[in-house]
């Protein structure tokens, strides 16, 4: 019986780890894009998750698709998440 509860845990830990990583922002989510354009970008995240480093890969990916650099330069809050601006140039 102590097996079968233990298995039980594993499996159930291992569900809401692996759900998490398609989570929004705030629940287990690393960021989100909430303006794009081909002069700018701008992302809310959260740098509990790493969201911040995520939130740079995504803006050279984004700013490469225009031939261009993404360069980071407005940082703001939004309530406990982070916010950040990235100008392609």
């Amino acid at each position: 019986m102590n097996e079968m509860k233990n298995k039980f845990f594993i499996t159930l830990s291992t569900f809401l780890i692996f759900g998490c990583a398609g989570a929004p922002v705030g629940w287990g989510g690393t960021h989100q894009a909430v303006q794009a354009n081909d002069k700018s970008v701008t992302y809310v995240y959260d740098p509990l998750v790493g969201g911040y480093s995520a939130t740079m890969n995504a803006a050279s990916a984004h700013c490469n698709n225009y031939g261009k650099s993404a360069v980071p330069t407005f940082a703001g809050r939004q309530g406990i998440l982070s916010t950040q601006t990235f100008e392609c140039r």
